[in-house]
């Protein structure tokens, strides 16, 4: 099976190419360096997020992709009475910009509502209507489901540099944690960088990382990203040095890093985190621990990667709990996985016939039933295209979306009731 990684880019290559697409292009062409460029630890790498496409750094906008303003608004058609059932948002990006997309009947059917200059790459919504969408330095939160966009970028304080977003969430409409990175001029790979917000975005604050002296802590990027109600925190990413997990106790105000903790079991690259319960924490992303759970908030951890299907074949970059027993986990292949029993076995859930390169970056369900997984497919580097499914029978059978043709890529999924 072929290996399929999110998009990466050297610095010096992202500032070689002036618009979007270009980038994200030499993105894909370069995927199957980076583990050479790992391996080195001589190659700053830049993750989709923090690079390839958008304003993050200011070298790669497209000058004629409209600027943020202070407030948005969506143009998607309105739904009919007939079609309103789980609603869905993904992020991603199209030719020159981002992408903020919406469905009305749980992800089987996509509008357009926004396409920003910023590139976009995380989406978390709490209900209807309260939702962030963030990226390569921009925040991006609407109260009213979509219809209306409001930048936030502006109300970021106590840092000295550029936030590259790539994930948001929240528990609360007033309380959010974004991660990624900060690109500080000079420096073409960044500290990790968590942002928190408390009072619904009118302030984001950094949070505190107790230093370290490893060098990931110090040159690093953060890529999943899950919070709880009982102030359960936790985050992964990797650095120049390998591999990071931060953990929070305080609702995300203050971080430690627990990555000897994970020890082998944290994956070759970690890529997604669920917080499913007030003590489970779960990570999913590549090489031969491509699921490990932990029960006890950190403090030990168990590789399932055995209970799956794939058996470490595969990368999982996104996995999706509804309660501490049910999920579903989605990955390079494209593949879908379920489990019914916290993770003690995994099943897969075929999916329709069509794809031959790329993978599924993210999944999210918002019942038992009905549930959405996105990506991209790029068998043809100069072709790419966004692809989604949807279920509504908890993912015993999966039907593919109905995608604007402009969107070349979708990078993360949130669906509500």
């Amino acid at each position: 099976m072929r290996s399929v990684r999110r998009p990466f880019l050297s610095a010096s290559y992202a500032r070689a190419s002036r618009g979007y697409y270009d980038a994200i292009v030499m993105c894909r062409a370069m995927s199957s360096l980076v583990r050479t460029a790992r391996a080195w630890a001589l190659v700053p790498i830049l993750f989709v997020a923090f690079g390839c496409g958008g304003n993050g750094s200011g070298d790669n906008v497209d000058d004629h992709a409209p600027t943020p303003t202070p407030h948005m608004t969506a143009t998607a058609p309105e739904p009919t009475a007939t079609t309103r059932s789980a609603r869905a948002w993904a992020v991603g990006f199209e030719h020159g910009r981002g992408v903020i997309a919406r469905s009305e009947d749980g992800g089987a059917q996509w509008s357009i509502v926004l396409t920003p200059s910023a590139s976009l790459n995380g989406v978390r919504f709490l209900n209807r209507s309260d939702g962030w969408a963030v990226g390569g330095g921009e925040i991006l939160h609407t109260s009213d489901g979509g219809d209306s966009w409001a930048s936030q970028i502006g109300n970021v304080s106590t840092v000295d540099g550029t936030p590259l977003l790539s994930k948001v969430t929240s528990v609360t409409d007033r309380r959010g944690l974004a991660v990624g990175s900060l690109n500080i001029a000079g420096q073409e790979f960044g500290p990790p960088l968590i942002l928190l917000t408390t009072d619904g975005g009118e302030h984001w604050t950094s949070a505190t990382i107790t230093p370290g002296q490893r060098p990931a802590l110090q040159k690093g990027a953060l890529q999943g990203v899950c919070l709880t109600s009982a102030g359960i925190g936790f985050a992964v990413g990797f650095g120049v040095s390998g591999n990071l997990a931060l953990l929070s106790t305080d609702s995300g105000a203050t971080w430690s890093d627990i990555t000897e903790q994970i020890g082998p079991r944290l994956a070759d690259q970690p890529e997604g985190v669920a917080c499913s319960g007030p003590s489970d924490l779960w990570i999913v992303g590549d090489g031969r621990a491509s699921i490990a759970h932990s029960a006890d908030t950190g403090t030990t951890w168990t590789d399932q990667t055995s209970n799956t299907p794939i058996g470490g074949t595969e990368q999982l970059f996104g996995i999706s709990f509804i309660d501490p027993a049910t999920a579903w986990a989605a990955g390079g292949g494209p593949v879908v996985l379920h489990t019914a029993d916290g993770g003690r076995s995994w099943l897969d859930q075929p999916l329709p016939g069509g794809m031959d390169g790329g993978g599924l970056l993210a999944i999210s369900f918002a019942t038992a039933t009905v549930g959405a997984t996105v990506g991209l497919n790029e068998s043809n580097i100069l072709a790419l295209v966004a692809v989604a499914f949807a279920t509504r029978d908890g993912g015993t059978t999966w039907t593919q979306s109905s995608i604007p043709p402009e969107v070349l890529g979708l990078l993360d999924v949130s669906v509500v009731e």
